[in-house]
């Protein structure tokens, strides 16, 4: 393999798949996402007796950490969308196809949630009076978003293996929202149900929430959390088990998923698509 070939695709490829979310409607969703969860963080701000931290801060923290599982429900949408119009079918014929796309979706999603997060955490630091994050806060935060992402990623890949219509891809966003809500970001994950508590246990989502609040919150506000205090180290070993795990699992999926890409199921797909949307 030639490697100085194989990151000149990967550049070009970064850049195509990264292009259409910096300009017009594109860059406008990018900024959104994170000018609502400031806003709706300021609107839910308070502190009681029984918080170190205001519950703006709190989610802000939280969200930071827990909402960069969107890394994984961009790559589900991208791939979808490359299924449907045929992109994979041209990345199956081309040399190290499969590793240059992949590689370059990663990166591409990666920045976008950085980007997002950045205007998060900047936002929320001026926008929340309670919220004074320090810059080596910042920097260990944006440092923890590396894990977080690894962690994330495969299994945008793994469930954009397995979408192949209208209704799985609407299924499957829906099951990340709700996913990414329960994770403890937005509110601690004590309010809901054991049995939530439980799954999201296991997922990267509610640890990727909890290595960000470690960071960015005073410790006492370790109390609200099922551990009881803070563990950074326990969040960390997750978080490297998911990404290592899923990116075996990830790697065996997508190849599986472009080797059945071929003219008569690019037709099929698209035929089904029609379909469901009623054209």
């Amino acid at each position: 393999m030639n490697l100085p070939a194989l990151l000149r695709a990967v550049r070009t490829q970064f850049w195509a798949d990264l292009r259409p979310n910096l300009v017009g409607l594109g860059l406008l969703s990018t900024a959104i996402t994170p000018i609502v969860l400031i806003g709706f963080s300021k609107v839910a701000d308070h502190v009681d007796a029984s918080m170190v931290a205001s519950y703006g801060t709190f989610m802000i923290a939280g969200m930071f950490g827990a909402f960069a599982g969107m890394v994984g429900m961009q790559i589900m949408s991208e791939m979808y969308l490359e299924r449907v119009s045929g992109n994979l079918l041209r990345i199956r014929t081309l040399p190290h196809g499969s590793l240059v796309w992949a590689l370059a979706k990663t990166v591409s999603a990666s920045l976008l949630v950085i980007v997002m997060f950045a205007v998060l955490l900047i936002g929320g630091s001026i926008i929340l009076p309670e919220a004074e994050f320090g810059v080596g806060q910042m920097i260990l935060a944006f440092l923890a978003l590396v894990p977080i992402i690894a962690a994330s990623a495969p299994i945008g890949f793994i469930s954009g293996a397995v979408v192949g219509g209208t209704y799985s891809m609407l299924l499957g966003t829906l099951g990340w929202i709700a996913v990414l809500a329960t994770s403890g970001g937005p509110f601690p994950l004590d309010m809901l149900p054991g049995w939530i508590q439980a799954i999201q246990q296991v997922l990267p989502f509610y640890w990727g929430g909890h290595l960000a609040r470690a960071i960015l919150l005073p410790e006492g506000s370790g109390a609200a959390e099922i551990s009881g205090s803070f563990q950074p180290l326990l969040a960390l070993a997750v978080l490297l088990a998911w990404a290592i795990g899923g990116f075996i699992l990830a790697v065996f999926l997508v190849n599986t998923s472009l080797r059945k890409q071929s003219i008569s199921s690019l037709e099929k797909i698209q035929s089904t698509v029609r379909t469901q949307a009623g054209i």
